[in-house]
């Protein structure tokens, strides 16, 4: 290669931020080649802003709230279409944009080469960089449209376009501090949740955000498990018939099983409690 790195976790990590973007490659490769260390280019804002901050375009565009907010919208839907009533319905009641000032933004973010329009009705950010970076930008850097926001307005319904647009921005930038973000955006949502006693709804939502709740996650498993009436079971007789499928996405189990990834001391416990459910 250009740089010669042969170390597999580098070069996986140079991929992963560039997703095809050479530029982009090559600046992480110089960063990975002057540092020789891997945790050098695990939090990518630094070389996000500075790829992005040469290109007068998006400067243009990340200086001005109204097109960063209809930026956002189009990142996180991926496309969004002139005549589908839904999405005119949630960009006006959940990003703050009318439908007419809307597709002037997306004029002027056509005009930017930042989207592409197709017959003035569809548009979407093909560049899968750009579209996580104007998201990262438009949520956790300036917070134009907050988190919470997003979660009050698209979940449960939209869980898994959240989670798919929270990965490559977790991915991307500073992990801990992301992380931290969506907590604080997340733990009232969840506290409400929660005091309305609905065990479901609980276990849905720990689902999808236990890595910004660990604790909370894992102090509801364990109250969950402890309240479990004990019953008697005699064992001689009891038939066992195998699993026809894999726990749901949304079952304790796979709440406890998120933790196998995570620290040692939080995996224990999840074990534990597994053990004991």
């Amino acid at each position: 290669t250009l740089f010669d790195i042969k170390n597999d976790e580098y070069q996986k990590r140079i991929q992963d931020i560039a997703c095809g973007n050479a530029r982009l490659a090559v600046m992480a490769s110089k960063v990975v080649v002057e540092t020789n260390q891997i945790d050098s280019i695990q939090n990518v804002t630094s070389l996000y802003d500075d790829y992005f901050g040469q290109n007068d375009n998006v400067r243009a565009v990340i200086e001005n709230e109204r097109l960063m907010a209809a930026a956002c919208a189009i990142s996180f839907f991926r496309r969004v279409d002139k005549l589908n009533e839904s999405h005119m319905t949630w960009i006006q009641q959940s990003f703050g944009i009318q439908i007419e000032e809307f597709w002037e933004l997306v004029g002027v973010l056509h005009k930017n080469e930042l989207v592409d329009l197709y017959e003035n009705e569809v548009v979407r950010i093909s560049d899968q960089v750009l579209s996580t970076y104007l998201f990262y930008v438009s949520v956790f850097d300036r917070k134009i449209i907050p988190f919470s926001i997003i979660v009050n307005a698209f979940y449960p319904d939209f869980k898994r376009t959240i989670v798919d647009s929270l990965n490559p921005v977790i991915n991307a930038f500073d992990h801990k501090k992301i992380v931290a973000d969506i907590r604080n955006e997340v733990k009232g949502i969840f506290d409400d949740i929660s005091q309305n006693g609905n065990i479901e709804q609980s276990i849905e939502f720990l689902n999808s955000f236990w890595f910004a709740l660990p604790t909370e996650s894992l102090a509801f498993a364990n109250k969950f498990i402890s309240e479990i009436p004990n019953k008697e079971i005699d064992w001689a007789n009891e038939t066992f018939e195998e699993s026809k499928g894999e726990p749901g996405d949304s079952s304790l189990v796979s709440l406890l099983n998120s933790f196998r990834y995570y620290g040692e001391v939080e995996f224990k416990m999840s074990f534990d409690l597994l053990l004991k459910y």
